[in-house]
């Protein structure tokens, strides 16, 4: 979208050239008619609108903006469906129920003997996380969960501080 200087109202070899790129690339300009009001000579179409498919769009026009130029502004309104993303499926732990008295002493009744005398580093990561998990999966068992919409990405850790402090302000002036 935009003024290319070609006024394809008019067939010259500028204009055959402009509309042989545009079809090469697979796309079609959309009907507007002249888009450029001249005081001295005929209007001209070298304002244009170059689209991949006719059939989404939905609207297209122009209209003149005496007070600032000569072109007319051009629009087109296009139809864009946008993929729904895939929920994602996470494994998450809920610690809220946790009993920590029980989950203490089960961690102090194990037997971290095997852990220390493992022969590489390797061993003793695994036994240590064989016996952690162990633990973990009975006091706090890992749940599947969906998670359907991802947080924004614009919400920093900045823009969440900025919305608890706007949220402390309004709950303070009711």
């Amino acid at each position: 979208m935009g003024d290319f200087n070609t006024d394809l109202l008019r067939d010259t070899h500028r204009s055959l050239k402009l509309r042989t790129i545009v079809e090469s690339a697979s796309f079609s300009v959309l009907p507007l008619g002249p888009t450029h009001t001249n005081t001295d000579s005929p209007d001209t179409w070298i304002d244009q609108v170059f689209v991949s498919s006719n059939e989404s769009v939905l609207k297209h026009g122009h209209f003149p903006a005496p007070g600032f130029s000569r072109h007319d502004l051009i629009c087109a309104t296009y139809n864009i469906k946008t993929l729904k993303p895939k929920p994602a499926v996470i494994r998450l732990r809920n610690f809220s129920r946790v009993d920590l008295t029980a989950l203490s002493q089960e961690v102090t009744a194990v037997d971290w003997s095997y852990v220390l005398s493992a022969s590489c580093i390797n061993d003793k990561v695994a036994a240590f996380n064989h016996s952690v998990l162990k633990i973990m999966n009975k006091h706090a068992p890992a749940h599947l969960v969906r998670v359907k919409r991802q947080p924004a990405p614009w919400i920093t850790e900045v823009v969440r501080i900025a919305m608890r402090k706007r949220d402390r302000t309004f709950r303070i002036l009711e």
